[in-house]
Parts: structure tokens; sequence; C-alpha cells
């Protein structure tokens, strides 16, 4: 028998706080995805993404959210929504966050580490319904498209 796990269409992050200057670089990201389902063999795409890194430093917030149809991924320092946990082990050079997130018979683990001054960005995700897993993992290099500041 063949278990297919659904595909996470959306993934939504936690809002920075309402106050201080938030700060948002675009970036356009060139992938080499590998997606290993819970059954067969595992298969190799590339894509072209879009990901935004948002940074509020009067609060601390940062976040990572790659436009992707083969790995959607949204992680941030913060706990809310679905998010049961996170690991932020952010520096001035590198970003990486990893959150957990928890709904119902559906568990997630989300991953994101971008090295800032040469855009190599790396990403894995994966969704476990019942006892079947689901792994995509995506590698690679981002040119910055915009960067603006906005008003939270």
């Amino acid at each position: 028998m063949k278990i297919t796990i659904p595909l996470l269409v959306c993934a939504v992050v936690a809002s920075p706080v309402s106050h201080g200057d938030t700060e948002t670089i675009k970036l356009t990201c060139e992938l080499e995805v590998t997606t290993r389902p819970p059954y067969g063999d595992s298969q190799r795409s590339h894509e072209i993404a879009l990901v935004e890194m948002l940074l509020d430093r009067s609060t601390g917030f940062k976040a990572i959210r790659i436009h992707s149809v083969a790995i959607p991924v949204a992680v941030a320092n913060k706990k809310g929504g679905a998010v049961t946990s996170f690991v932020d082990h952010s520096d001035e050079q590198h970003w990486n966050i990893s959150n957990r997130r928890d709904r119902s018979k559906v568990a997630s683990e989300e991953a994101a580490t971008i090295d800032r001054n040469i855009g190599q960005l790396t990403v894995y995700s994966t969704m476990t319904v019942g006892d079947a897993s689901r792994h995509v993992e995506a590698r690679g290099t981002c040119g910055k498209v915009a960067t603006s500041k906005r008003k939270s």
C-alpha cells in the first residue's frame, strides 16, 4: 500500500512586533532540489525561487521565506501559530534558523541557512504523517533583487 503525504502549499510566519523598522531583503536563488518521498526513489529538480529575509533590528526578529513550488519554507526566530519551537544560530555573516511545527496529525521540521556574504542557501523540510516522512532539501546560490525598508 502506498501512502502519499500532502504537500504543504503555504507556510505562515509570525509577523514581527508592530513597532520598529523592518528591513526586507529579496533574493532570487537558483536551487537544486532533492525530494525523498516515503516510498520510491529520490527525485531531483531545478528551480528558481524568490527568497525574502526579514529583519527587525529593534526586536531582533528574523525570518526567511522561500517562495518555491518544490520547497516552500518559512522559518522565524519566534514561536507562534503552529510553530512549537525554533533554533536560531544566526550571526552577522550567516542566518541559520529552524522551526518545528505540529498540526494535529502532521509534524514538520524546516530549516534555512544563508551565507550573507556569498549568497549560498541551504534549505530542508521534513513532513511526517503517521510513520511516513517526506524529506526535501535544496541548495543553491542567490543574487540580490532589491532592498526596501518599511515601517511595520
